[in-house]
C-alpha cells in the first residue's frame, strides 16, 4: 500500500464502449469476459490479472470507473478528488472509491448516479456513486493522464481538503504531496523541506475560499498532514494523534513520522516516534513477519535493536483502522500510562465517522 507509480493502471483502451444501437448481446458479454461498468460501458475482463489480490481488484474497478464516467459525461468533465488520484496510481484512503469530478454545466450528464456491484474474477466490487461538483473551481487547468481528463494534482489536493471527509482528505492529501514532492527517506530533511514549500503554496491557493463553509477545517487539513507516512495506514494513525494530542505542548507529547535511529553504521526508520519518551508505534508490525524469511530476519534483527535502545513500541495492524473509536482508546490507555495527556476526538480535524468511510468492502 505504498505510494505507487503515477501511470494508471486501467484506461481508456481497456474500456469497451457502445451506442445504444450497437449493444452488446449476453452472450457476448459472458465470451468475451467483459464487466458492465454503466450503461454503455464494459470493462475487458482481461486488464484485471488473474489471481490479483482482492483490492487490486477492486482498486483497478475504480480507476475503469472513473474513466467510464468522465468519457459518458460532457466534453470538459474531469476527475478530481479520490477519482484523480486513481487513474493516477496513487493510494487514496479506500481502493472502492466514489467517482468525482468537475462537469461542465448541469445537464443530465450532472446527476449523481449509482454504479452497481460487479464481480471481477471471482470477486466482488461494492457499488459507488458518480459525484459531479457545482461549487466554485480552484483552477481551470485539465490535465490528461492517458488520454484521462484530470485536474492536476494540486486542484485535487484542495478540492479533497474542500469536500472530503477530514479522514479521506488528510489520507489522500498525504499521499498526492508525496507524488509531487518525490518523497524520499533516504533523504528526509530535503524531502520535508519540499513538502513545506508545497504546503505553503497550497495554503496561499486555498484563501480563495476562505469565506466558504469548511474552510477552518481545510486549512487545518493541509497544514496537518504529515508526508513522512509511507502508506494509508500510517497516514490514518498520524490523523488520529494530531487530534489526541492537539494543543499539548508538553515535550513528551511530540511526535513525528520517519524517526531515524543510527545503530553500528546503519540507519533504522520508526513509522511514527515519541523521541522523547522514547516510544514508538509501527503500523503492521506483524504483517510483516509474513513476508520471506530474509525480510522477516532483518525485520527481528530490527526489532532486537530498537528495543535494546530503549524504544518501547505498540504494534498495529490495517484491522485497528476498522474502528477508530476503539483505536483511539488504545492510543489514550497507552499515552496516559507514558504521562502523555491527550484529549477527546474533536476539533476543527474529526467529524463523525460515516459506517461507509471503514465498511471493510471498501478498505485495503
Amino acid at each position: 500500500m505504498k505510494t505507487n507509480s503515477t501511470t494508471p493502471l486501467i484506461g481508456l483502451e481497456d474500456l469497451q464502449f457502445t451506442s445504444r444501437d450497437a449493444r452488446i448481446s449476453p452472450a457476448q458479454v459472458r465470451r468475451r469476459g467483459l464487466v458492465k461498468l454503466r450503461r454503455g460501458c464494459y470493462l475487458e475482463g482481461n486488464a484485471v490479472p488473474e489471481g490479483a489480490e482482492r483490492w487490486v481488484v477492486r482498486k483497478l474497478v475504480t480507476q475503469a470507473r472513473a474513466v467510464a464516467t468522465v468519457t459518458a459525461a460532457a466534453s470538459g468533465a474531469a476527475l478530481t478528488m479520490d477519482a484523480s488520484l486513481a487513474v493516477r496510481g496513487i493510494d487514496t484512503w479506500g481502493n472502492t472509491t466514489d467517482i468525482d469530478y468537475w462537469p461542465v454545466g448541469v445537464g443530465k450528464n450532472s446527476v449523481r448516479t449509482s454504479l452497481a456491484q460487479v464481480q471481477v474474477r471471482g470477486i466482488q466490487v461494492p457499488p459507488a456513486r458518480t459525484i459531479p461538483h457545482r461549487a466554485s473551481r480552484s483552477g481551470t487547468t485539465t490535465e490528461l493522464i492517458r488520454g484521462i481528463p484530470t485536474v492536476p494534482l494540486a486542484e485535487t489536493i484542495l478540492d479533497l481538503a474542500r469536500f472530503a471527509h477530514p479522514l479521506r482528505a488528510w489520507v489522500g492529501i498525504t499521499m498526492a504531496m508525496r507524488d509531487m514532492t518525490c518523497f524520499d527517506r533516504r533523504f528526509l530533511d530535503e524531502s520535508f523541506a519540499r513538502v513545506e514549500t508545497l504546503r505553503g503554496e497550497l495554503l496561499t491557493e486555498l484563501q480563495q475560499f476562505r469565506e466558504e463553509r469548511g474552510y477552518k477545517r481545510a486549512r487545518a487539513v493541509v497544514r496537518g498532514v504529515d508526508c513522512g507516512a509511507e502508506s494509508v495506514g500510517e497516514a490514518a494513525l498520524l490523523w488520529i494523534l494530531t487530534i489526541l494530542l492537539r494543543e499539548n505542548t508538553d515535550l513528551r507529547a511530540q511526535f513525528q513520522s520517519q524517526v531515524e535511529v543510527h545503530f553500528q553504521g546503519r540507519n533504522y526508520f520508526m513509522d511514527v516516534g515519541f523521541p522523547n519518551l522514547p516510544f514508538r508505534i509501527e503500523f503492521d508490525g506483524v504483517e510483516k513477519l509474513t513476508l520471506d524469511r530474509g525480510m522477516a530476519r532483518e525485520f527481528t534483527r530490527r526489532e532486537h535493536i530498537l528495543n535494546n535502545l530503549g524504544w518501547d513500541s505498540l504494534a498495529l495492524g490495517f484491522d485497528s483502522l476498522r474502528d477508530l473509536h476503539g483505536l483511539a482508546r488504545m492510543l489514550v490507555a497507552d499515552l496516559e500510562r507514558r504521562g502523555v495527556k491527550t484529549k477527546t476526538l474533536g476539533g476543527p480535524l474529526w467529524m463523525p465517522i460515516p459506517a461507509r468511510l471503514v465498511d471493510p468492502r471498501y478498505l485495503h
